[in-house]
């Protein structure tokens, strides 16, 4: 392994390139979520997901997801990051029938490998989520 003078990224030019465009895919999802940027993990997260259920020219226009996972990302299931939802409470956690059957939460992105969503509920936890309502 041969290290890099500091300060120095000229000398390693496609690491940092895609350090650029991962700070500019989470940066760009923060400014139009309007969330704060101590959120600045999860918009890290999430736009490498985004650009993993990409198709990618140099890969034969595959996903590097389905050469991963060998299926193919239902892209019907893309959110917004940032958007306003709704978490459905399985009626055998519901504490009585008049009390809210969902919860309200904030989409912060997906988990790796399945349809499932990552939540902000209003109590500041995250939640893996699948059945979930968005405005």
């Amino acid at each position: 392994m041969q290290l890099t003078v500091p300060y120095s990224p000229k000398q390693n030019p496609i690491s940092e390139r895609g350090n650029r465009s991962t700070s500019e895919k989470a940066r760009t999802l923060l400014f139009t979520s309007n969330l704060p940027t101590n959120f600045w993990g999860e918009a890290v997260v999430t736009g490498t997901f985004l650009e993993n259920v990409t198709p990618c020219s140099s890969i034969d226009n595959k996903t590097p997801f389905k050469l991963w996972n060998n299926y193919k990302f239902n892209l019907s299931w893309l959110r917004t990051f940032g958007f306003q939802c709704y978490v459905n409470i399985p009626k055998t956690l519901q504490k009585g029938k008049f009390k809210p059957t969902s919860r309200k939460g904030i989409f912060l992105g997906y988990y790796s490998n399945k349809h499932n969503g990552r939540i902000m509920l209003e109590n500041g936890k995250i939640s893996k989520c699948h059945d979930v309502v968005f405005d």
